[in-house]
């Protein structure tokens, strides 16, 4: 994976050094500004609201340029299960490509030209790994359990959840699925180890909070 990495990313002139952003100039006008938001929001910046400041535009001026990204199937804007779309929705790169780019290469690409490949790599991307991947692993965790027919029972919604009515703060789930008279939340994890109990009575924990929210 390391070598891969290198010779098609951190290298100059590889194959898909720059061609991410020369993806965006065929497709739209303006590709810096939506390399702009792409970067934003890949390193952190999520809300609508969080984007324009990160960028220094008006929420209004990138609300278009928002909408040609959930288009092309780049973004993806997400709202919490049982919230209506709103202040608490989110916008992620569900594109790969475009996620490892934005949070691995691009903040690097004077050290890419300067040919510090290896210092890159150890300093830089092999420690954002684990979290790019573990991205990932989550998406295709719910859409396996949704399309494989594993939940037992009809979904009217699911999704992802956050909240803490009670505390005031943002806890996550990273999945739940809401039927008649059932639900189940889910917590997806990338690791080659079993589970500790702590992380199931978290979950469980979170799972109180989405339920005093229903009641």
């Amino acid at each position: 994976m390391k070598e891969n990495i290198i010779n098609l990313y951190l290298t100059p002139r590889s194959r898909l050094y720059e061609e991410l952003a020369n993806l965006l100039q065929q497709e739209l006008r303006e590709p810096k500004l939506y390399n702009d938001i792409l970067s934003a929001i890949a390193n952190g910046s999520t809300r609508h609201n969080q984007i324009a400041k990160k960028i220094g535009k008006s929420t209004g001026a990138i609300s278009n340029y928002l909408k040609s990204l959930i288009e092309l199937g780049i973004v993806e804007k997400r709202t919490p299960v049982g919230e209506k779309e709103g202040r608490k929705s989110i916008y992620v790169i569900v594109d790969g490509m475009y996620r490892f780019w934005h949070q691995l290469v691009r903040p690097n690409s004077q050290a890419i030209e300067l040919r510090q490949v290896e210092t890159i790599y150890q300093e830089r991307v092999k420690e954002g790994l684990s979290k790019f991947i573990g991205f990932a692993f989550e998406q295709m965790g719910r859409e396996y359990l949704i399309q494989s027919n594993k939940i037992p029972f009809y979904i009217h919604k699911y999704g992802v959840w956050g909240g803490n009515p009670c505390e005031k703060r943002q806890e996550e789930i990273d999945l739940v699925a809401i039927g008649d008279n059932e639900i189940i939340f889910g917590k997806f994890k990338w690791r080659n180890q079993l589970l500790e109990m702590n992380i199931l009575n978290d979950l469980k924990n979170k799972s109180e909070f989405f339920s005093q929210k229903k009641k």
